[in-house]
């Protein structure tokens, strides 16, 4: 035998760090370290490109993460730059914005279904190096997301191979671990191993403790299982339960007794949202069942061929948020999967580019030429420092407004243009197509298609399959139920934020002073961008206190609707699928009792652990944030002569960063935002906001949308690591003899 080639053991740079993000990249990771690093670079890039106004590197850097970062808080004029630095800005925002950063995703899980999965499926079930692509093996390779970990060889049987015999039904529903001596009746009882109950197939070899008794009561047959070597016996014990080791299981029907009722609430008191139910319950009953229908979660679904046009066979068993069953599956109905899987990411690899394109040329088409046409706003771009063009100004001022960057050339704002009704719809269109309505807007559009091809053609069935299960494929796009729950909320909120502008501006000089057209329809553009781009079309530091409270709180929950439903529709596999080594921390596991509840609790307990997990994530940021901005101005919030420089201004620019929303009160001397008054110091912590605020929206855990397939086994990887085991043809242990 000839000896093998010694590898060379000195690696190239790049060789060295593709293998570092191979062992420790997470999406979550390349994402934070993405959006650090390249600011920063282009940091350097702006302050290289200065002109005849100088922006200090401080600003250079603040400016660009503010652009990558989606906020768009901007402590300089942006008239006063170069075209050079204004180009830079731009591309930030491309890279920045979500549905770009989305789209990447998709790209790249579908390079790595084509390369990556086929190579090592093909390496280790042929032992030989990458042959042709055939479609063959291509469609082997992309099958199912745990089909290449899937246990395909028999589970050898145990050495004591158990008998039962039929006692006895048994009346009630709990089960207690026992022992045949009387005198250790006293003792704490507990199970020996809690993997008794493990699928795997090394929970086979555990070894029973010694004549151990069970006593059942539950509405059913005892069995007791005895062997050849040492009989054991499942009895039946009469009496009461043995108090130590029992559960109490409340029936999912139960009613509340009459008289309990008034402990029920707060306090005693009935909450808002169960006076809300109550009365949508009596005043529009088929209403209140339609949605409560509409917003219970099913656990598990059996598909057929007939129910789907994308399966050609029967019997698919489908979890909680498209989580497949796979274990059941031949190699052909596997392949199937994965074939549609894969051509539902090759659609949406051309589809999402041009959604992001689409949507805002449309608006580049009604804006630019109308804008160019009309002399009414040539004194705006006339005053500024420089001279803007009106097309490249329309082009920028887009892009600001669908990736959520609110960075405008125009140094006020929208406020000159309070009257330009085409300018703010085509504004509004793209705020909600690339923010608010992203999810909606791309779910109708492949709905419409699906409509438009059928369902018997090939693209059909892919369509199907993007509407039956999208968070298999892409970040931002919802089941239906889910999508209705965006869209209830985007109307809900706006609704709120239109008639609050409208109420509580009445009677302030600034609201008197427009004409009545310009109130409604500024009122609901500004609510619009309260929540995404941070134009401000109105002098907000004259806005209502009251308004302006509720537009704080409106930029610190912008993220919820959509994070929270990115949470609660995270498609991985669940424990029985291999994915988690151990059970999850207590409070990062989601309930797991929604089962038991009548339909009406289920949603309403599920959406709130969401919200209590997002808030406990994310709110200590913005705390301590305020709180070193409070001590880094204590000079400014204390000087009697700057009366604007308030705490309250502060809390509200901090929630702007932090939300990426980039709304602010400005500067009495200037039209950049409030953050260009503050320190040094001061800016970098908001820097440090705006990064941080990015990354609220993105899933915290395993996500399928974000994750290559052969990271959803860890406890695989772990133990091929330990080199514990050795693979068989795929990628799972070897069944031992």
């Amino acid at each position: 035998m000839e000896a093998e080639a010694t590898p060379n053991p000195r690696k190239g740079i790049f060789t060295s760090i593709s293998d570092f993000i191979w062992k420790h990249g997470t999406f979550y990771r390349l994402h934070l370290s993405f959006f650090t690093i390249v600011p920063l670079i282009a940091s350097g890039i702006f302050y290289g490109c200065n002109g005849r106004f100088h922006v200090s590197y401080l600003d250079s850097l603040f400016i660009c993460y503010s652009a990558m970062t989606v906020t768009g808080l901007s402590v300089i004029n942006l008239s006063t730059t170069t075209p050079w630095q204004q180009a830079l800005l731009y591309i930030l925002m491309i890279l920045g914005d979500f549905t770009t950063v989305s789209w990447i995703m998709v790209l790249v899980r579908k390079w790595y279904f084509r390369k990556y999965i086929e190579k090592d499926v093909i390496k280790s079930r042929y032992n030989h190096p990458l042959p042709k692509k055939t479609r063959t093996l291509f469609l082997k390779s992309i099958s199912s997301p745990v089909n290449m970990f899937k246990q395909r060889e028999e589970v050898p049987a145990s050495e004591v191979n158990p008998t039962f015999e039929l006692t006895e039904p048994t009346p009630h529903v709990t089960m207690n671990v026992l022992t045949n001596d009387p005198a250790s009746e006293d003792e704490e009882h507990f199970l020996a191993d809690v993997r008794t109950f493990s699928s795997s197939p090394q929970a086979g070899s555990f070894a029973l403790p010694q004549e151990p008794t069970f006593s059942l009561r539950s509405t059913g047959v005892a069995f007791s299982p005895t062997t050849a070597h040492q009989p054991r016996t499942l009895t039946i014990r009469e009496g009461v339960a043995f108090p130590r080791r029992t559960a109490t299981i409340y029936s999912p029907h139960r009613k509340v007794d009459p008289d309990l009722k008034k402990f029920e609430g707060k306090g005693g008191f009935p909450t808002p949202t169960t006076l809300l139910k109550k009365l949508l319950k009596r005043g529009a009953p088929k209403t209140y069942r339609n949605l409560e229908r509409k917003m219970t979660m099913p656990y598990t679904e059996t598909l057929t061929a007939k129910k789907v046009p994308w399966l050609s066979f029967d019997g698919l068993v489908v979890g909680r948020n498209s989580a497949f069953r796979t274990e059941t599956l031949t190699d052909e109905q596997l392949e199937t999967l994965g074939g549609v899987e894969y051509r539902a990411l090759r659609l949406l690899s051309y589809l999402v580019p041009c959604y992001f394109v689409g949507t805002q040329l449309l608006a580049f088409i009604i804006l630019a030429p109308w804008l160019s046409a009309t002399t009414r706003y040539n004194s705006v771009f006339a005053s500024q420092p420089k001279m803007v063009q009106k097309p490249w100004f329309s082009l920028f001022v887009i892009l600001g407004s669908y990736s959520g960057g609110g960075l405008s050339l125009v140094d006020a704002g929208m406020v000159p243009f309070q009257g330009a009704y085409l300018m703010i719809f085509a504004l509004g269109f793209v705020i909600l197509a690339g923010n608010h309505a992203l999810p909606i807007f791309l779910r109708f559009i492949i709905w419409v298609w699906y409509k438009i091809v059928g369902e018997n053609s090939e693209t059909g069935k892919t369509l199907s399959f993007l509407l039956h299960h999208p968070r298999r494929c892409f970040l931002y796009l919802f089941p239906s139920h889910q999508t209705w729950f965006l869209f209830i909320l985007l109307v809900v909120f706006s609704i709120l934020e239109w008639v609050a502008f409208e109420v509580l501006n009445i009677g302030l000089p600034f609201f008197e002073q427009m004409p009545k057209g310009p109130r409604v329809i500024d009122g609901l553009f500004q609510g619009l961008a309260v929540r995404a781009s941070g134009f401000a079309i109105v002098p907000l530091a004259s806005a209502s206190p009251a308004l302006l409270f509720l537009y704080v709180v409106m930029m610190y929950i912008a993220v919820y609707p959509i994070a929270m439903t990115i949470r609660s529709t995270n498609v991985y596999e669940s424990e029985s699928l291999g994915v988690f080594e151990e059970a999850p921390d207590e409070e990062d596991e989601e309930p797991a009792d929604l089962h038991k509840l009548e339909p009406r609790e289920r949603i309403g307990r599920y959406l709130l652990w969401h919200l209590d997990r997002q808030m406990s994530i994310d709110i200590w940021w913005l705390v301590w944030g305020i709180f070193l901005v409070a001590v880094i101005e204590r000079n400014n919030l204390l000087d009697e002569s700057k009366k604007w420089f308030d705490l309250f201004r502060v809390v509200f620019e901090m929630v702007s960063a932090f939300g990426g929303i980039g709304l602010t009160l400005g500067l009495p001397t200037d039209n950049f935002a409030f953050s260009g008054g503050l320190r040094p110091l001061s800016k970098l912590v908001i820097i440090v906001i705006m990064v941080r605020g990015r990354h609220r929206g993105l899933p915290v855990g395993i996500d399928r949308s974000v994750t290559f397939p052969r990271e959803l086994n860890p406890r695989a990887n772990v133990k091929r690591k330990q080199g514990l085991y050795e693979e068989n043809g795929n990628g799972v242990p070897a069944a031992q003899a």
